[in-house]
């Protein structure tokens, strides 16, 4: 495979090959893929060429189950081009030409495609324009990537998403709501119009804020609308064994109109799975905050008083009311490129400086680390660590090594190792934390 995977045909099964003559030609190859010079895999790994491009293999049986094996590759033939005896200022043009990309966006609709495709294939069939349109414009994302990744090669900028794929195409209508454009051109419009790809995945949820965001607002106003209208949760109203027409319809409607496609297809279904599992990372976070653990962490020689608990805790906080207000301060007010690294470091608030007032007031690191641990882990459970690690971490570690009774173990490769992931053998080995 070869990244970005944009359409069915870029997974490509081989045979791995390993004999005498294999091991004598290339045993100083230590690194990389050999593949066939005459064979097929270069064309099918969309638009990959032999000047060491990255490739991904898997051994995973499920990813070589589910690939499309007869599925023919997507192949573009570049612009040649121009010959001419360049100049430096050729030369800072195509420097400058082959900066911005529109790479993730057009992967990024190819990824809402592929979510889009399973809802036409269960409304539709596979034989109907709608899904056919889809899949052809997965293809064209397929090309469209390829030449974004050449485009320096090709020195020509290349064609973008059209609007047609994204934006609704409104049916022209007089004033008295009388329908202009013939039957032809409405049904056409129709047609591209319940095909957009618009709406990002499902899964996408996990991957941009703003997604999270629409979804959980989306979900919230439907919830709400729900009990005010049939008197019961969402999730109670699909569960019912018979429905009205008009509860049919809002359950249609809440997915129809959902800011995210929700649909079977596979990242989706993966996504899904994944919620349904109950990994009971609540309690595991709770479990930090067990005491014996927070004192695994501590050092027991070094007590503080309540004087030096605010002391402390109050510089923390006044460090980090400044992260933030000058993240703030920083975005209002640099709406541009144009400034210099000088600039940029006046707003920044980094955790030495932190440390460097804390130490003014107590010279005790393992004190202040003994405070710090207490405020994050006992009064502050529930905010973001990194200060405290990033900081002071070096010396929690130390505080680790002394309290620790029993060594810890780490799976370490073995080939006749009991535990087994992701196709490897591993062994517990006990770590002597005096050599980390």
């Amino acid at each position: 495979m070869r990244s970005p995977l944009t359409y069915r045909s870029e997974h490509v099964i081989l045979n791995l090959r390993k004999d005498e003559k294999t091991e004598k030609w290339y045993k100083y190859c230590k690194l990389g893929i050999i593949l066939n010079y005459h064979g097929h895999e270069v064309v099918n790994f969309g638009g990959a060429d032999v000047d060491y491009d990255i490739l991904a293999t898997t051994s995973n049986q499920e990813i070589i189950n589910g690939i499309f094996k007869d599925e023919l590759p997507v192949v573009y033939s570049p612009p040649t081009p121009q010959k001419i005896i360049f100049t430096d200022e050729d030369l800072y043009m195509a420097d400058t030409f082959s900066f911005g990309s529109i790479i993730g966006s057009i992967t990024n609709k190819s990824s809402n495609g592929y979510a889009l495709l399973s809802n036409i294939e269960n409304k539709y069939g596979k034989n109907s324009n709608e899904y056919k349109i889809t899949l052809s414009r997965l293809k064209q994302c397929c090309k469209a990537q390829s030449a974004q990744i050449d485009k320096a090669k090709i020195g020509r900028d290349v064609k973008g998403i059209p609007k047609l794929w994204v934006y609704k195409q409104k049916i022209n209508v007089d004033d008295e709501g009388n329908i202009l454009d013939s039957e032809e051109i409405v049904k056409k419009k129709q047609l591209h119009n319940s095909i957009l790809l618009n709406k990002y995945p499902y899964f996408f949820k996990y991957l941009y804020k703003s997604a999270k965001r629409m979804y959980s607002k989306y979900c919230e106003v439907s919830e709400i609308t729900c009990h005010q209208k049939y008197k019961m949760s969402f999730k109670k109203l699909k569960e019912l064994d018979r429905l009205s027409i008009e509860q049919k319809q809002f359950i249609d409607n809440y997915y129809k109109y959902m800011p995210l496609t929700y649909s079977n297809s596979p990242m989706n279904l993966l996504c899904k799975y994944i919620e349904s599992i109950n990994f009971e990372i609540n309690k595991k976070i709770k479990s930090l905050d067990d005491t014996n653990i927070i004192n695994i962490y501590k050092n027991k020689n070094h007590q503080y008083t309540d004087k030096q608990y605010e002391d402390i805790t109050n510089i923390l906080k006044q460090h980090m009311n400044r992260i933030k207000y000058n993240k703030y301060l920083f975005n209002d007010i640099i709406v541009d490129n144009n400034y210099d690294d000088n600039i940029k470091q006046e707003f920044k608030i980094d955790n030495d400086t932190l440390e460097q007032e804390l130490n003014n007031i107590c010279s005790d690191v393992y004190l202040v680390t003994n405070v710090l641990l207490d405020y994050f882990y006992k009064e502050k459970i529930s905010i973001n660590k990194d200060i405290l690690w990033n900081t002071y971490g070096k010396y929690i570690f130390n505080n680790v090594k002394e309290n620790i009774v029993k060594k810890p173990k780490f799976p370490f490769p073995n080939k006749n190792g009991i535990l087994t992931y992701l196709g490897l053998n591993y062994s517990l080995k006990e770590l002597n934390l005096d050599e980390l």
